[in-house]
């Protein structure tokens, strides 16, 4: 099985090595958790126990504050 994340984190494809074709899931609302954060989130929780899950979030709500502070500094000008 192999997960790729869309450069957005909104599309996750699925490869599974007994199918032919890609499957994949998208998000219908950019305000929730998109799947490609779900995945990271899933991805750490597995390699690194629930502590490895809390740091990725805290690092993903970091990055998400810095991108919306940087998003609305560029609409202010």
């Amino acid at each position: 099985m192999n997960l790729e994340a869309g450069p957005n984190g909104v599309t996750v494809h699925i490869s599974v090595s007994n199918k032919s074709k890609t499957s994949g899931f998208q998000s219908a609302n950019l305000s929730d958790l998109t799947p490609g954060m779900a995945v990271a989130l899933a991805s750490a929780w597995h390699e690194g126990g629930k502590k490895a899950a809390v740091d990725s979030a805290k690092d993903m709500a970091t990055r998400l504050g810095a991108a919306i502070a940087e998003q609305a500094k560029a609409k202010s000008k």
